[in-house]
């Protein structure tokens, strides 16, 4: 320490020199400004990211018709190969996350309501002060939770309807661009929102960032590694270089 408790004073060899700060200095670690926070290079990145995603598939689709139209079968038989059976297996990777992710967030709801309902009774029970106070919060505590008629029966239906909407989605092979367009949703909410909004609609933003990454890794492995491979073969086959390969 640079002084000592009684005020004595202290002698230059002991202070500590201006460069080298105690560690029990009280000033908080300064903090940057653009943590945790989306930007609009962000947006632009993910826009990009579509734009590469949907000129990836139409030009791999637009390759298999000018070999069909060709006459080159075996060509576009392979070429069609490698663009359904890697985009069917992501979207059944896609689908099982949403199921997961889906079940796990529903279930934790249900479970709050269900510590949030014992939370009221037990205070409905114990109190012996306060009672209009606390009858006042139980009674706003049970208008939140949904009833055994209207509300629950509601919740119901809006769990069926998304995941009708989510089995179309991956039907149609869409999965990708529902995640790419729920992600600028969310990175557009946490600049919206205030600091607790904030910080949660960053973090779901960056895992839905995460499990789009995910799935695009698995999609060059299974799809552009093998298109590569193929489409080289067939140069080197056919002796000649069309300007879609």
């Amino acid at each position: 320490m640079a002084a000592k408790s009684d005020g004595a004073p202290v002698s230059l060899r002991n202070e500590i020199p201006p460069e080298c700060p105690s560690r029990s200095d009280p000033r908080p670690p300064q903090r940057r400004p653009d943590e945790q926070r989306y930007s609009l290079p962000d947006c632009c990145w993910t826009l990009c990211a579509l734009l590469v995603f949907f000129s990836d598939g139409a030009s791999d689709l637009w390759l298999a018709a000018d070999y069909y139209l060709r006459r080159y079968y075996w060509c576009f038989a392979l070429t069609l190969v490698f663009v359904i059976v890697p985009s069917v297996v992501v979207q059944v990777l896609s689908f099982r996350w949403f199921a997961y992710d889906f079940s796990e967030t529903v279930e934790s709801g249900t479970a709050a309501a269900a510590v949030v309902a014992a939370s009221g009774a037990e205070e409905s029970d114990f109190s012996t002060k306060d009672s209009g106070e606390r009858g006042a919060g139980c009674t706003a505590g049970a208008g939140v939770l949904p009833g055994p008629g209207t509300a629950g029966g509601a919740r119901r239906c809006c769990r069926i309807l998304m995941w009708l909407f989510q089995a179309i989605i991956h039907i149609f092979q869409l999965a990708q661009v529902w995640r790419y367009v729920h992600a600028l949703y969310l990175g557009v909410q946490s600049r919206w929102h205030g600091d607790p909004e904030r910080r949660h609609y960053y973090w779901r933003m960056m895992f839905e960032s995460a499990d789009i990454s995910m799935l695009r890794l698995l999609e060059s492995f299974l799809k552009s590694a093998p298109q590569l491979v193929l489409q080289l073969s067939i140069m080197i086959q056919a002796k000649q270089v069309l300007p879609l390969q």
